[in-house]
């Protein structure tokens, strides 16, 4: 597909994606499930709103037990966007040995009406590549994310749900999301609670699947 970048908006910044309010240079986001399952991830932004780094960590280790210890798990450094697209440069690291293990690269890219961006698991997924379609509304919230295999076979697709004042009210899931999140699951926000910029600091989910709850702590540090 060629895009004619003269007449096309510029790509949001993540700032704008994440849905965050202020200059944040920092945002680190905790998960955690009653089970003990624990997921968390750090996000640097430079000044103009895009990511630079991320850092992600979890506390499951490669027998799926739970430590108490989050360690780290997946680093990803952003390149900037040319045109449309991005790379992203991600190192796994050994879970025991807590050493680097192998990198590759990932790609990012947005579509011409500026609503959806291909999340590719590769540099480009006509080579076989699984990946990932995210969909959003106007106010630049997720909606939809969906799936897909080697074959471009849809896995499953996530939906989001929002409140009149945008905060999220309910997640469902059908296709597995990182660490946290079990495949069918759905949760609903029952109690969030916000800084004085109006960022989400604490959101507390209830299970469907089970009678349980799901929570997402976060801290912010801005310019």
């Amino acid at each position: 597909m060629i895009l004619c970048l003269s007449v096309q908006a510029q790509v949001p910044s993540d700032w704008q994606v994440d849905g965050l309010k202020g200059k944040v240079k920092t945002l680190t986001k905790l998960y955690s499930l009653d089970s003990g399952k624990k997921y968390m991830e750090k996000i640097n932004y430079d000044k103009a709103g895009f990511i630079t780094t991320r850092v992600s960590y979890t506390n499951i280790d490669p027998e799926h037990y739970y430590s108490m210890e989050l360690i780290k798990d997946k680093e990803y450094s952003y390149s900037s966007y040319k045109g449309d697209k991005r790379l992203i440069k991600v190192i796994s690291f050994d879970y025991v040995k807590r050493t680097p293990t192998y990198t590759e690269k990932h790609q990012e890219e947005w579509l011409a009406g500026r609503n959806q961006y291909i999340y590719v698991f590769g540099e480009k997924s006509s080579e076989g590549n699984s990946y990932v379609v995210r969909t959003y509304n106007t106010k630049n919230q997720l909606t939809t994310e969906e799936y897909f295999n080697e074959n471009k076979k849809s896995e499953g697709t996530n939906t989001f749900y929002y409140t009149m004042s945008g905060d999220i009210s309910k997640k469902k899931y059908n296709r597995n999301n990182q660490y946290y999140v079990l495949d069918g699951d759905e949760v609903n926000s029952i109690e969030i609670k916000k800084d004085k910029k109006n960022n989400v600091i604490d959101q507390y989910f209830k299970r469907k699947s089970i009678d349980g709850f799901y929570t997402e702590q976060s801290t912010y540090e801005y310019y």
